[in-house]
C-alpha cells in the first residue's frame, strides 16, 4: 500500500518510520544520512523535521502489512521554486523496484507544485541510488 502524506499526517506514523530506520544496517545510515546515526540522534533528525521551518514537506510511505518498507520525501526549500528529495527502503525489499515507485512519484509530486530544481539528498557512495538517479536524469556533482 502506498500513502502520500503532508507534515501533519505523518506524524500519526512517527513510530513506524523510525522503526524503519531503526532497521537499517550502520552501512545503510551513512549511505542515506551521510553521517553515522545513533537511535537517539535519528529520532532528534525526525523531530527537527516535523518542526523544521521548510515551506512544506510531502510523504510517500510504503506499506507491508503494519511496517513501513520504503519511505519518500521531498521538502520544498525557502525559495519556493527548489525541493530536496530523499528515499529509503528497507534492506528485505531491495531489488523490487520499490525506489524507482517512490522517486517516480516525488518528482510527480515536485512537477504537480511547481517545483522547478529538484536535488536528491544521497551519499556519493549510494551507488545503487546514483545509477537510478541517473536513469531518471539526475545529474551529480559531488
Amino acid at each position: 500500500m502506498k500513502q502520500i502524506l503532508n507534515k501533519e499526517q505523518v506524524k500519526q506514523f512517527s513510530n513506524q518510520i523510525l522503526d524503519h530506520f531503526f532497521s537499517l544496517s550502520k552501512e545503510d545510515l551513512w549511505l542515506r544520512f551521510m553521517q553515522s546515526k545513533t537511535e537517539y540522534s535519528i529520532r532528534e533528525w525526525w523531530n527537527s523535521t516535523l518542526d523544521s521551518d521548510h515551506i512544506s514537506h510531502r510523504f510517500v510511505l510504503l506499506w507491508e502489512q503494519d511496517k513501513v518498507i520504503g519511505l519518500g520525501q521531498i521538502s520544498r526549500v525557502k525559495n519556493g521554486v527548489s525541493g530536496e528529495i530523499s528515499v529509503s527502503v528497507s534492506p528485505t525489499h531491495r531489488g523490487q523496484g520499490l525506489a524507482r515507485s517512490l522517486l517516480n512519484e516525488l518528482l510527480t509530486i515536485a512537477e504537480e507544485g511547481r517545483i522547478s530544481d529538484v536535488v536528491l539528498v544521497c551519499s556519493h557512495k549510494n551507488q545503487p541510488i546514483i545509477t537510478l538517479a541517473k536513469k531518471l536524469g539526475f545529474t551529480f556533482s559531488v
